[in-house]
């Protein structure tokens, strides 16, 4: 009787220790990447590594694209003054002469002339009056740098006129520049940083600048711009 009770405790036994072997390997198999569970270290992957932003230097027609780019009056203005961003652009360096999108003339009526004669005390207008719209501002400054004029941190010193919600401005001269670029390089995500002289037939007060440009789609907008002033 004893010899019978001690081999059922036996078996007891080795039934038990089965089935802790067969529930740790149940564990195991379930943790295994080949079972198509994955471990909570590597849920997520590795991080993506970002491509790298080449630099690709300009070639000479390039670089001849963009100085008869720059010679273009709506593109000129932007060489004109120091900023480091869009919202930091000199408004009256970019617009002293309209660029390129200024109405004057008979494109001004009588009525907006004499309201501007009247504001000023003037008996006539001897210079080129110049009228730019609040929407004509807006969506040259969209166009060309990605902003509005609300968004620049400086003013334009023209007449404003609420009643035709535009600015005016009587100029006798110009400032505009005569650049060539030089050099220059493009990268990877579309920017382009291009080194321009003045040209030394013109005396002017930039004699060069670096400016930067994003391409965006089939034109670029205006990034940055540093200039050196002459005077």
């Amino acid at each position: 009787m004893k010899k019978a009770i001690a081999a059922l405790m036996v078996f007891a036994t080795l039934l038990l220790s089965s089935c802790g072997l067969n529930n740790m390997f149940s564990r195991n198999q379930s943790a295994s990447p080949s079972s198509g569970a994955t471990p909570s270290s590597n849920r997520y992957g590795s991080p993506t590594a970002s491509p790298q932003n080449t630099q690709t230097p300009l070639t000479s027609s390039e670089l001849s694209y963009f100085s008869a780019y720059f010679e273009d009056p709506q593109n000129n203005g932007f060489l004109l003054s120091n900023y480091a961003k869009p919202s930091e652009i000199d408004l009256d360096a970019l617009f002293y002469t309209g660029a390129g999108i200024a109405s004057d003339g008979q494109d001004i009526s009588p009525n907006e002339q004499q309201a501007f004669m009247d504001a000023y005390e003037l008996d006539s207008i001897d210079g080129d009056l110049l009228k730019l719209s609040t929407k004509q501002i807006n969506d040259y400054l969209k166009e060309k740098a990605g902003v509005t004029l609300s968004q620049i941190s400086g003013k334009l010193h023209w007449l404003y006129i609420q009643k035709y919600d535009a600015y005016y401005s009587m100029v006798f001269d110009t400032n505009y520049g005569f650049f060539n670029c030089v050099s220059g390089y493009k990268t990877s995500d579309g920017t382009y940083v291009i080194q321009c002289e003045d040209n030394p037939e013109y005396g002017q007060q930039i004699d060069s600048c670096v400016v930067t440009l994003h391409q965006s789609g089939d034109s670029y907008m205006f990034v940055s711009n540093k200039a050196h002033m002459v005077y």
